[in-house]
């Protein structure tokens, strides 16, 4: 064959390689090149053609053929370790190095792969196939390591399911499925446990993920009804039911509904105390620390808060710790204990990086940039809000996207870039609203009304400071800025127009809104004229342990 012929085929390198062993088994080019002509442009076809002479061929020995089918049954490389699982056969290293000679298996540094056309086309001839799934997974097994490794676990339970080993199928997703959610890898987790529904099997546990998924990718209702649903399983464990229960409620607190949330917390804290599951009762004392810090009870929510890290030691539950650790922060930051605050930050970034908790880190980036931002650093805080959100987008999270825009979008108004802070806002708004994000919706109607406020257009200021306050209003949260905003505008327009402002925006609102809002207060002229009256550097008069200059002072 010329190098002309052969480079007339430059589409087909598999079966060049596949013809020039043909060669050294004998055959001649001018037969060779007839069998190139007669298979043009059909390069899989004519692959497995040469495949099936040499595979055949008097000069492929049967211990040739016996490993090259055995090794057909990985899918990934694979370390030299997997010959001593696939093959009894002593001279098995040097029937290997036979068939690399010969193309059929290639050497990829200390790994060992093959063609995907050599794959299938031995995978299709072999028998055993259950048998040889088994022996994978026995030796890939003997590969995992501490730390989760989500495309080895991929490769193991690719093998599990053709070998119909449905128990351990199951149990590896039970015991799996949370590090891959964290990890980022819940594309994987829906896909197994899709398969294992289809083969009729359904565990309460599936639903508690499935939740976690659709909680992540920002679907709220169907992340309530998959825990609703795990926790009334048939048959569902007593761990599993409490879990469920407990982020059944935390679905609730991310939906604005604060007052009913609590209800499931405590309840779910008796439940994991009646069989004394630590981590249930550490995750729902967490949790009422949570709701007591939306209410503005600052130091009763860090005695909660503190108690669930104390339980979270105990049993080393080290994602839980670094829960904990981020929204000790967060209090300490609500306290005005910035580097208090920084400090708890950090260390929990230290523990979810180690342990590779995706959605985690995405927080504590953008908790670290919120004490940054609030110190002046704007540079390093918008660092940290953009590596925040490139997490976020990483692993689907709409809320970590929303949270990421938004803080943004602060950083942007601070700078003074109104234009580019209210496109943000925006940005940030149109996602809680799609998520259901009640929480979120309050604070960004309340910064884009900050927005207007400064472009003075003053009525859409006040229309969405209203919905804000009505909002939060509903929820039973406690957030005196939104007030202390809108008692801006009245000073700022004068009693009249503000009068009228507030009559036409009022009778905009939703009406499942209206009976949660009293515009008629910020017409007050008591209010009005004490509201601004604080000294700066004295204790903010809303409850936040904050200096007023760095709360609604601001």
């Amino acid at each position: 064959m010329s190098i002309k012929q052969v480079s007339a085929y430059g589409g087909h390198p598999l079966a060049i390689d596949l013809a020039i062993q043909l060669i050294h088994y004998g055959e001649t080019p001018h037969e060779i090149v007839r069998k190139f002509i007669n298979f043009k442009d059909k390069s899989e076809e004519l692959s497995h053609r040469l495949l099936d002479e040499i595979f055949n061929h008097p000069k492929s020995t049967k211990e040739e053929r016996e490993l090259l089918l055995n090794f057909s049954i990985f899918r990934a490389k694979v370390d030299k370790a997997v010959f001593d699982y696939i093959s009894y056969d002593p001279n098995k290293m040097n029937i290997l190095h036979k068939l690399m000679d010969k193309q059929m298996i290639t050497r990829y540094g200390d790994l060992y792969g093959s063609h995907p056309l050599v794959r299938e086309f031995c995978y299709h001839r072999l028998e055993d196939k259950k048998g040889l799934h088994m022996k994978a997974c026995k030796y890939l097994k003997t590969m995992r390591k501490e730390k989760l490794d989500p495309s080895l676990e991929e490769e193991i339970f690719y093998h599990l399911l053709n070998s119909d080993l449905l128990q351990e199928w199951v149990e590896m997703i039970s015991e799996k499925g949370e590090k891959f959610i964290a990890s980022g890898y819940t594309n994987s987790l829906k896909e197994m446990m899709d398969k294992a529904r289809e083969k009729g099997i359904e565990q309460a546990i599936f639903y508690l993920y499935y939740g976690d998924i659709a909680q992540i990718r920002g679907e709220w209702n169907d992340a309530l009804r998959y825990f609703e649903r795990s926790y009334t399983f048939t048959g569902v464990d007593e761990k599993t039911s409490a879990m469920a229960y407990i982020k059944y409620g935390e679905m609730l607190f991310r939906k604005g509904e604060v007052k009913e949330s609590l209800k499931y917390f405590e309840e779910g804290c008796e439940r994991c105390k009646k069989i004394n599951y630590k981590r249930g009762i550490a995750r729902s004392t967490n949790n009422i620390g949570l709701v007591l810090e939306k209410k503005g009870n600052l130091n009763d929510a860090l005695d909660k808060l503190n108690e669930s890290l104390k339980i979270r030691e105990e049993i080393d539950d080290k994602s839980g710790i670094a829960a904990s650790l981020n929204n000790i922060g967060s209090v300490l930051d609500e306290k005005g204990d910035l580097d208090g605050a920084l400090k708890k930050y950090h260390k929990c970034l230290e523990i979810v990086e180690e342990i590779g908790d995706k959605p985690v880190i995405a927080i504590s980036l953008n908790n670290i940039g919120e004490v940054l931002r609030t110190k002046g650093d704007s540079g390093g805080a918008l660092k940290k809000y953009h590596e925040c959100l490139k997490i976020a987008e990483e692993i689907g999270d709409k809320l970590g996207i929303a949270t990421s825009l938004n803080n943004i979008g602060l950083v942007l108004r601070a700078k003074n870039d109104l234009d580019g802070a209210l496109k943000k806002f925006k940005e940030s708004l149109e996602i809680k609203e799609e998520i259901g994000d009640k929480l979120g919706i309050a604070r960004s109607l309340y910064n884009i009304g900050t927005v207007y406020f400064d472009h003075k257009d003053y009525n859409l200021a006040i229309r969405n400071l209203f919905k804000s306050k009505a909002l939060q209003n509903q929820m039973g949260i406690k957030e005196q800025e939104t007030s202390d905003y809108i008692f801006k505008i009245c000073k700022e327009v004068g009693r009249k127009r503000f009068e009228a402002l507030e009559n036409d925006v009022f009778n905009k609102l939703p009406d499942e809104l209206k009976p949660f809002i009293n515009t008629k207060e910020f017409l007050e002229d008591k209010t009005i004229h004490t509201i601004h009256k604080p000294n700066r550097n004295a204790p903010c008069s809303c409850g936040s342990g904050k200096k007023y200059k760095k709360c609604c002072g601001l």
